[in-house]
């Protein structure tokens, strides 16, 4: 079999990857957030294709984009374009020594505030060639479909063909703002519980409080009042915290400068709540790559650090 014909192409691989992202999202701003690419460089993509193909290959309505019928013919050979460009990204990426180039990390709010953010920090202090793209997703995004490298999440992800890597795993804790604390008995549960429960309405988060002595296992204690806020960001509920607004219970790492700032206290600091374990996500073969290998060391590193820390204190 001959060699493609490139001469008179008028698109490249690139803009069957755009292609398949809009069939796959069914919306150009969607498609847009997804692949941190420009609305219009899409747009561009789409219409080089479609002045090839001498017809539209979506139809456009309120709802979003719909293939039309050559866009449904068109779309295997687009996703196998586009996962050949993955194979070879990754291919390319490995042989790399010295971590360069774009790595592109999704989380949640919550765990970018408290681990994601300062290994960033870290990363790009100990190699400044790697320029990072950071996606907040409180969804649990699908890195293969999305073109990700690493996706980090509290919870197991749901997509079987991830590889998946428990890395660390906190006992949830109550917090309080200090001004509160100082009103009552931090280690009166009637008193605890009386400040009004924040509840965290987000996957692996419990709405019923089940907690369990620190020092004595077989003793459990249960706070299940009517919560008086519920929050789907974590984010969000710790600076409800810092406003008095209640008790929340947290993984330690969300809260762990106010708490060394004292703006923060433990409630009922001889119980512990449900352990929360944080997980990183990877496709196949992308572990190998250097900035993946790179962003992993310091991702551990700064848990290292913030379980140390938390340990100093206790409030882990």
């Amino acid at each position: 079999m001959g060699w493609p014909d490139d001469r008179n192409r008028s698109y490249d691989a690139r803009d069957l990857t755009a292609f398949a992202q809009l069939a796959a999202c069914a919306s150009l701003s969607e498609a847009a957030r997804r692949g941190g690419l420009p609305k219009a460089s899409l747009s561009r993509s789409l219409a080089r294709l479609e002045a090839a193909a001498g017809t539209p290959l979506f139809e456009r309505s309120p709802r979003g984009l719909r293939l039309t019928t050559m866009g449904a013919a068109l779309l295997p050979a687009a996703e196998a374009a586009t996962a050949a460009l993955r194979e070879a990204d990754a291919t390319l990426r490995c042989a790399a020594d010295e971590p360069r180039g774009r790595l592109r990390v999704a989380a949640s709010a919550g765990v970018t505030q408290a681990i994601v953010a300062p290994t960033i920090a870290r990363l790009r202090r100990r190699h400044p060639g790697i320029r990072v793209q950071l996606t907040i997703d409180a969804e649990g995004p699908n890195p293969i479909a999305e073109e990700l490298d690493v996706v980090v999440q509290f919870g197991r992800p749901r997509t079987s063909e991830l590889i998946t890597r428990r890395i660390a795993e906190f006992d949830l804790g109550l917090y309080v703002a200090r001004d509160l604390a100082a009103a009552i008995d931090v280690d009166d549960v009637a008193q605890v519980e009386g400040l009004g429960r924040i509840v965290v309405a987000v996957p692996g988060m419990p709405e019923c409080w089940q907690l369990r002595h620190r020092d004595q296992a077989e003793r459990t204690l249960t706070l299940e009042s009517e919560p008086t806020v519920t929050v789907d960001e974590p984010v969000v509920v710790v600076e409800l915290l810092r406003a008095a607004m209640g008790v929340a219970l947290l993984p330690p790492p969300m809260v762990a400068p106010l708490l060394a700032s004292g703006e923060l206290m433990v409630a009922l600091p001889s119980w512990r709540g449900p352990t929360a374990q944080v997980f990183v996500s990877t496709p196949p073969k992308r572990k190998s790559v250097a900035t993946v290998r790179a962003f992993l060391d310091e991702f551990m590193a700064t848990v290292e650090q913030r379980r140390s820390a938390l340990a100093g204190r206790g409030a882990g």
